[in-house]
């Protein structure tokens, strides 16, 4: 499953992570709370909290500068001749939805869907919905 981060917002800013903590940010990928109470509990354990620390300093590294984007990947984008499906939670806190209008500009075959009560997280948050837009969308259903 491949985030929606990787093509700079026209609009917005992506979330933060360097001055938001680091259950806040993973917080702010879900638009339902409790959902995230179910996946990491209301007080993640210390092994979740030290691997968010890991994937956050992994984060720096991979993607600081520039911050969570791609200069050239809208132009690598265009060659993409497969069908793609681009899924946004309507509640996204962490990727602007203008993000979500730039890869449909990039991808010549790019079909959207917004999945309701959902935040960035859409794949943990709302998993049966997201299995459903995809069955459809590759034709199984």
């Amino acid at each position: 499953l491949f985030r929606s981060m990787g093509i700079k917002p026209p609009q917005g800013d992506i979330l933060d992570l360097a001055i938001t903590g680091y259950v806040d940010y993973a917080r702010s990928g879900f638009h339902d709370q409790k959902k995230f109470d179910d996946v990491y509990g209301t007080e993640p354990s210390i092994d979740q909290l030290e691997m968010w620390d890991i994937c956050r300093e992994m984060s720096f590294r991979i993607a600081w500068k520039p911050y969570m984007y791609s200069q050239t990947l809208p132009y690598l984008l265009g060659s993409v001749r497969a069908p793609a499906l681009v899924v946004w939670g309507d509640d996204d806190r962490v990727v602007p939805k203008s993000a979500a209008e730039r890869y449909l500009e990039a991808l010549p075959h790019a079909k959207f869907e917004t999945v309701e009560a959902s935040g960035h997280c859409v794949d943990m948050e709302q998993p049966d919905a997201l299995a459903a837009l995809i069955t459809r969308f590759i034709g199984r259903e």
